[in-house]
């Protein structure tokens, strides 16, 4: 049994940061320790040095979403 979800944002929605009550440019500064996380060599790595940056839980999660969310993207492009 196969389940799908499907995720649709409507303009009136809010954000996953706005949610996570993160101001917009932390969000920009975590974003881009995300994607520099993707040039180490293991995960176990990479999930140590955010949870040194981050400044709280709702950061550590966000963060963590979009590390996984640039590494799946990587991933797929190496695939092709």
């Amino acid at each position: 049994m196969s389940v799908r979800f499907r995720l649709e944002l409507r303009h009136e929605e809010v954000r996953i940061p706005d949610a996570f009550g993160i101001p917009e440019n932390r969000v920009a500064e975590l974003e881009r320790l995300a994607k520099f996380c993707l040039s180490y060599g293991r995960v176990s790595m990479a999930a140590e040095r955010i949870a040194q940056e981050c400044k709280n839980l709702n950061e550590l999660v966000l963060t963590s979403i979009m590390f996984g969310y640039h590494l799946a993207r990587f991933l797929s492009f190496l695939s092709f």
